[in-house]
């Protein structure tokens, strides 16, 4: 039989269901629920549509009804999704409970054909928490938003943040430099050219500017923007750098180099600058001016770690192999902690058939900077060969986590899931891999399907 009070027996779990109802309500969206108007009842013999069995909604009629009900799944209708209780020993069909959804709100009511003189019931979800007052109680909420991965939450309160000081220019180029990211590409060229409006002079905040646009594939105007910044302060090297970055992806490799190399007087122990000189060498194929440049450069600081690494790059790309490896390791007697000579020292002295060599070259590089993606994925996958499974998936998800598009690592790690029997895994790594390299993607998928 149905309950004496059904209403005082659903509605306090009703409160509980809006928290967790399906595709169309968001718990923590400030928005007014509307009430839905009562209706002129409807045959109880022809319940209307429903489409699913919501858990939520079945441990609450299971928790309100003093026999079992469990909830009878049908389709969907409309905007609404309705549900029924039934009762699972005699099949009695109780309560319907309609859901109506709309956007983000939701309101819940029961049918009035199972109970003559219902109310509607209509909850708001709590407001969303209030804005820090002060930009530097928005700028630690936005950082700690940041490390969690919310940054369509974080993007709000640092743009509060600058407003609470807009004059504050070191304040607006740190927000600025938080928001270059492929997921905020337009915050990030808004808020640059309005900073760029407000401080004209400064060559940072057109450097800022120039970085968005390249961001997002407008080399031409990011490199009149960088140009602007250099001619303000032709003493930035960070300025030369990007300016180099963007002519080697318009690949103006000669006017590259140059600004390259002026980077890297600037500041000749940032190994960040020499790696895009060296890059630049290797893809235009230069070897040999390059060769002859950074020649001249280690003459002139002998005591370069990075100058001698990259002199060691080109030298291997040349040919001259011996002569690089040499070069490498006088770059980490200059510098023990070098984490890319070790890593490439490692590479080669495996290719030698020294294994011994190249793991104890690889623990350098992962001692001296822990989340060096090729260091971990080298090392991963001499483990892999040694059969140590365990530690090699490690080293394979930790050379991910530190480049997220490594395909090397995705495919060492997808065999090492394999050979684990972990196929569940492969499979979800694999995917992950064919959205960067069709063709290795469906490689790797007939590798698992055998």
């Amino acid at each position: 039989m149905r309950p004496s009070s059904p209403l005082s027996a659903v509605a306090p779990g009703l409160l509980a269901l809006l928290l967790g109802i399906g595709s169309g309500s968001r718990p923590g969206t400030a928005a007014t629920l509307p009430s839905v108007a009562p209706e002129a009842p409807a045959p109880r013999t022809h319940p209307v549509a429903l489409r699913s069995a919501p858990e939520e909604l079945a441990q609450l009629l299971s928790r309100s009804f003093p026999t079992g009900f469990h909830l009878e799944p049908i389709e969907i209708a409309g905007p609404e999704r309705k549900a029924q209780a039934v009762n699972s020993d005699t099949g009695f069909t109780s309560h319907a409970f309609i859901v109506q959804l709309e956007r983000s709100r939701a309101a819940v009511r029961i049918a009035p054909d199972l109970l003559p003189g219902w109310k509607p019931i209509s909850v708001s979800p709590p407001p969303p928490p209030r804005l820090p007052d002060s930009a530097a109680g928005c700028m630690r909420r936005a950082t700690a938003l940041l490390a969690e991965q919310k940054r369509a939450e974080a993007i709000p309160l640092l743009l509060r943040a600058q407003s609470l000081k807009p004059r504050d220019f070191p304040l607006a180029l740190k927000i600025g430099a938080l928001l270059q990211t492929p997921e905020s590409l337009d915050e990030a060229q808004s808020f640059a050219q309005k900073l760029v409006g407000r401080f004209p002079k400064k060559a940072d905040a057109w450097w800022l500017l120039g970085v968005s646009y390249q961001q997002a594939g407008r080399n031409e105007e990011a490199l009149d923007c960088l140009k602007k910044g250099r001619q303000l302060d032709p003493k930035s090297a960070v300025i030369w750098f990007a300016e180099g970055e963007v002519c080697g992806a318009l690949r103006r490799w000669e006017a590259a180099a140059v600004t390259f190399l002026q980077a890297v007087r600037l500041e000749p122990e940032n190994e960040r600058y020499w790696r895009g000189l060296t890059d630049c060498y290797r893809t235009s194929r230069d070897l040999l001016a390059g060769e002859m440049k950074l020649k001249q450069f280690v003459e002139a600081y002998p005591k370069s770690a990075p100058a001698w690494y990259s002199l060691g790059c080109l030298q291997v790309a040349g040919g001259l192999r011996q002569i690089g490896l040499n070069s490498w390791r006088h770059a980490v007697e200059l510098q023990p902690n070098y984490a890319d000579a070790w890593s490439q020292l490692g590479v080669w002295q495996l290719q030698e058939g020294d294994r011994a060599s190249a793991r104890e070259s690889f623990e350098r590089a992962l001692q001296a900077q822990p989340h060096h993606a090729e260091a971990a994925n080298n090392r991963g996958w001499l483990l892999l060969g040694e059969g140590s499974l365990a530690p090699a998936i490690d080293d394979f998800q930790t050379a991910l986590k530190s480049d997220p598009n490594y395909t090397r690592a995705m495919v060492n790690l997808i065999r090492a899931f394999v050979q684990s029997g972990d196929l569940v895994r492969a499979n979800a790594v694999c995917d992950r891999l064919a959205h960067l390299d069709a063709k290795a993607g469906a490689t790797l998928r007939a590798e698992i399907a055998r």
